[in-house]
């Protein structure tokens, strides 16, 4: 199948609102982006799949899941979604996307050998760091943020492309994300989590100040060869130190939140302070102290679970917190014994899953379906050897 756009093509959208195709401005190796003129006065993009003959299921299946996420996403920083054009070829059909048409520079072109002021990096990143941090709020993490994914619309940063982006199991499952940006786990098929998007977000900062990208100086074993400010004597060793945090390579030991990054950005102090030496988990954008003895954790009974739990999870959406008691069926239960916590499985179907030593255990192997949790374990719901962890969250002890 060929699917090609031509100048003066009419689409009609969803909405009612018809689009006229100007010209192509860009393809990739995934999608063809074409800029177009609305019924309702303004210029839009048109974002379509590449069908060329080549992997074509692949390619419409991330069109499909950025069309998915993006209509939901509503934030200042986020490209603007418009529209739906739902087009039905023979023997395919997929979602065009309708986004606003940003006609600034992207980062990569902005700051290439071109350091910025820690000013500038302020004015530039944390509107971003806002904006990911309103996906994880939904269960939803980017993996693909980089430079060339974000433009900037006069003086503001805008996060583009979503084709990359999960949420428990929905996600265009061949996609992992870019080399040098994606964090290690996603490139080795682990377990991709919030603290993902947070490492990629680190290498980022390290753009930014720069003007270099950072694979170069990424050591296989994690972490960087060199200091960030050793290439740029006017960046703050506050700023060094948050990029080295968010590009250590086990996920447990950077920012446990964007919140967290931010606040040390902008106040030298975080948030996860006010919790030091009590244990919590980290689900999304959300710190949770463990204070109670007990702790149930359930998905959502609208998308599914069995709903009641002391923590009620929507895919996506925000973390419930419903503190009604322990739900009807299997559910995570988390159960303090003297100053240790156990992870344990109550009659779940999938199962519950703890990484430890670089594998994912299934409680239900275990004698008594439990195990202990050591500081930076991750547990998930489910697990798929080809889809991997099922919302997987951080534990934390100290």
């Amino acid at each position: 199948m060929i699917f090609i756009l031509q100048r003066g093509d009419e689409l009609r959208g969803l909405s009612g609102a018809t689009y006229n195709v100007i010209s192509k401005l860009k393809e990739g190796g995934m999608g063809v982006i074409y800029l177009a003129h609305s019924s309702r006065g303004y210029t839009v993009v048109l974002k379509a799949p590449k069908c060329d003959g080549e992997n074509d299921d692949i390619k419409i299946e991330k069109i499909c899941i950025e069309n998915d996420f993006l209509s939901i996403l509503r934030h200042p920083n986020i490209v603007e979604y418009i529209d739906t054009i739902e087009y039905i070829g023979n023997p395919k059909r997929f979602p065009i996307i309708a986004e606003r048409y940003i006609e600034g520079k992207s980062l990569k072109e902005i700051y290439w050998d071109n350091p910025a002021s820690e000013e500038e990096t302020m004015r530039v990143i944390v509107p971003i760091l806002n904006a990911i941090d309103y996906m994880h709020s939904m269960n939803i993490i980017h993996r693909d943020i980089k430079p060339e994914n974000i433009l900037m619309d006069n003086n503001n940063p805008i996060l583009i492309d979503f084709g990359t982006a999960k949420s428990g199991y929905k996600e265009a499952e061949t996609v992992i994300g870019t080399p040098g940006w994606a964090a290690p786990e996603q490139l080795n098929g682990s377990a991709p989590s919030p603290q993902s998007d947070i490492f990629s977000l680190g290498g980022l900062l390290f753009y930014i100040t720069t003007g270099k990208e950072p694979k170069p100086y990424q050591l296989q074993e994690g972490g960087l060869s060199i200091s960030p400010s050793s290439l740029n004597k006017n960046m703050p060793e506050k700023m060094s130190d948050v990029i080295k945090k968010c590009l250590a390579k086990n996920p447990s030991d950077r920012f446990l939140t964007v919140r967290e990054m931010t606040d040390y950005l902008i106040t030298g102090k975080t948030s996860d302070e006010n919790y030091s030496g009590i244990p919590r988990i980290i689900i999304g954008n959300h710190i949770v102290p463990l204070r109670s003895e007990l702790i149930t954790i359930a998905r959502d009974r609208t998308q599914g679970g069995t709903g009641q739990a002391n923590i009620e999870i929507m895919e996506p959406g925000p973390v419930f917190f419903m503190s009604r008691g322990p739900p009807s069926s299997g559910y995570l239960q988390l159960e303090r014994r003297n100053s240790d916590w156990f992870a344990v499985d109550v009659n779940t179907g999938n199962g519950i899953f703890v990484y430890k030593n670089n594998k994912w255990i299934n409680l239900k192997e275990l004698p008594y379906n439990y195990i202990k949790l050591e500081d930076g374990d991750q547990i998930c719901f489910a697990y798929d050897p080809i889809r991997g962890p099922y919302m997987p969250f951080i534990y934390k002890k100290y």
